[in-house]
């Protein structure tokens, strides 16, 4: 509406404080105003980039640029963790939670998923009918289903079956520590900013109220949780593997392991380190940590993975052509529906249409449109051949959708949907392009990126 009141000039800066902009925009703001821009605002000024250069620097200096207070307080409301930690707290939260999280989940990602997807394949058609109308919505939730039981087996050992039911939202009924953290993870914003007590009252919603009864729980579901783990260790400790350290009986979620290295830094710190030692000065995660860390992983994987899957099988109802071009691959390396399982190692590396159907995805539709970082001190940056200083405090925008959506970078054809790009052409076997620094960020850059 204030689009056709207000003259083109004025609403041109007005559209930059209305919510999504960046969204609704992609590169044109960045084409009319330059790749970087400052909006001067009563409060904080806010430097917005679309500079490749310049953004890889932004995201690599993570000492000079900060998450601001509302990443740490969302992300951080069940227990410090990496993504709100700061200097040598990361440091030190890094060296023990990057072992956890590395190719060797990957296999297991990898069969859970094939389990969970066919479920789906199965049952769908069943449900409901493709051609009928809740047909996509029913689409929608069985991803995020499969994202979500995936998560569940990977970080906490927790196997479900897949279905499309969901949990009781009785807000008395029992709830285990994986519900409870589902529930909080898909409703974060209420979770993260309301209180418990509130979201219980009686006049509010069920799933307000079961929300408010999982947070109310949520701390002794994961002390019993983190004890019934430590058990689990305890009684495997005797059997140990010559190559990893870990258990021969070891079921490799990431709980497991950060408890594992976790308590085995604390064995050696106590063994060596005084007690007046702040834990900041020792080398192991607390408990707090260890839960925050649980609950990062869980929420930064939950939604991002599932509106991916969303938004790349939209695109591929949308443009059917693209159907044909990926099935061909997967008919080439998995074979017809009666073929047996293919393992990870040999069948991933080889399905290189599809990665590049999904970073297409990705390059369109990023999980964050907006890498926000905010600055307490004066900064220097550079831009072309000069460079200026921003002043603090000042919060700063990299616009991920304008990098992805910039004809420079991606031709003229940027906001169309076509996979083919990823692939280098002429070469015998399909292989994947290698973006130019700092022009494809969806999952962030940086050392803060694991």
């Amino acid at each position: 509406m204030l689009r056709s009141v207000l003259p083109k000039s004025i609403f041109a800066t007005v559209e930059l404080s209305i919510w999504g902009w960046e969204f609704r925009e992609k590169a044109a703001v960045h084409e009319k105003l330059g790749p970087v821009f400052v909006v001067v605002t009563t409060g904080l000024n806010r430097l917005v980039c679309a500079d490749p250069s310049m953004a890889h620097t932004i995201m690599s200096r993570r000492r000079d640029f900060v998450h601001p207070d509302i990443t740490t307080e969302t992300m951080g409301f069940l227990g410090p963790n990496i993504v709100t930690a700061k200097d040598e707290s990361w440091s030190r939260q890094r060296r023990i939670v990057a072992p956890a999280l590395n190719e060797r989940i990957s296999p297991e990602v990898w069969r859970v998923s094939v389990e969970q997807a066919s479920s789906m394949a199965d049952l769908l058609p069943s449900v409901s009918p493709p051609d009928t109308a809740e047909g996509p919505a029913k689409i929608v939730l069985g991803l995020r289903t499969i994202a979500m039981n995936v998560l569940g087996r990977i970080a906490y050992g927790h196997d479900k079956p897949f279905a499309l039911s969901q949990s009781s939202t009785k807000p008395s009924a029992d709830i285990s520590y994986v519900d409870a953290i589902s529930l909080v993870t898909d409703k974060l914003i209420y979770a993260a900013f309301l209180p418990a007590s509130f979201l219980g009252l009686p006049f509010m919603p069920q799933v307000s109220q079961r929300l408010g009864t999982a947070l109310k729980r949520l701390p002794g579901l994961t002390e019993d949780m983190l004890n019934q783990e430590r058990q689990n260790n305890a009684s495997a400790s005797p059997h140990v593997t010559q190559t990893t350290g870990s258990p021969n009986n070891s079921r490799g979620t990431i709980m497991e392991e950060l408890v594992r290295l976790s308590d085995q830094e604390k064995i050696r710190t106590d063994a060596s380190t005084p007690e007046s030692l702040d834990k900041v000065t020792k080398k192991f995660l607390t408990e707090e940590e260890i839960a925050g860390n649980l609950f990062i992983f869980t929420a930064a994987g939950f939604d991002t993975t599932a509106n991916t899957m969303s938004y790349a099988v939209a695109l591929l109802a949308v443009y059917p052509e693209w159907q044909a071009w990926i099935q061909t691959e997967i008919d080439t390396v998995l074979g017809g529906p009666d073929m047996s399982p293919i393992d990870y190692a040999s069948a991933f590396p080889k399905l290189v249409r599809c990665l590049a159907v999904m970073l297409e995805t990705l390059r369109l539709y990023p999980p964050v449109t907006l890498l926000m970082r905010s600055i307490t001190t004066s900064q220097d940056l550079a831009f072309a051949d000069t460079s200026f200083q921003i002043a603090a405090p000042s919060t700063i925008y990299v616009n991920t959708t304008a990098l992805h959506t910039s004809r420079s970078t991606w031709g003229s054809d940027t906001l169309s949907f076509n996979p083919a790009r990823w692939l280098q052409p002429d070469t015998p076997e399909p292989t994947l392009i290698t973006p130019a620094q700092g022009t494809f960020m969806p999952w962030s850059v940086g050392p803060r990126n694991l």
